[in-house]
């Protein structure tokens, strides 16, 4: 998605539903004048993403199920990648 002018309002949207099984995520914003890259490689139990922001700022967000029976461990990771072009 893009923009062709920068956002005046608030906006939010989210996407549902993921069926929160653990597979590869990834999402990639770019500040096209600067060439400015931000990414994040995920492998999590995706039970739904949203997307916020106003002006210049914009947050992508991944949200995980955590469903944890006492005594039990979930875990997952993420990794970000920061680059310029």
């Amino acid at each position: 998605m893009t923009w062709e002018r920068r956002p005046e309002k608030d906006f939010y949207f989210r996407m549902t539903p993921f069926d929160g099984r653990e597979t590869p995520w990834l999402w990639e914003l770019k500040h096209r004048p600067s060439g400015l890259t931000v990414c994040e490689r995920s492998k999590l139990p995706l039970s739904s993403a949203a997307v916020w922001g106003h002006g210049h700022v914009i947050s992508p967000e991944m949200f995980v199920a955590v469903h944890v029976p006492p005594g039990e461990r979930q875990s997952w990771t993420r990794s970000y990648e920061f680059s310029s072009i």
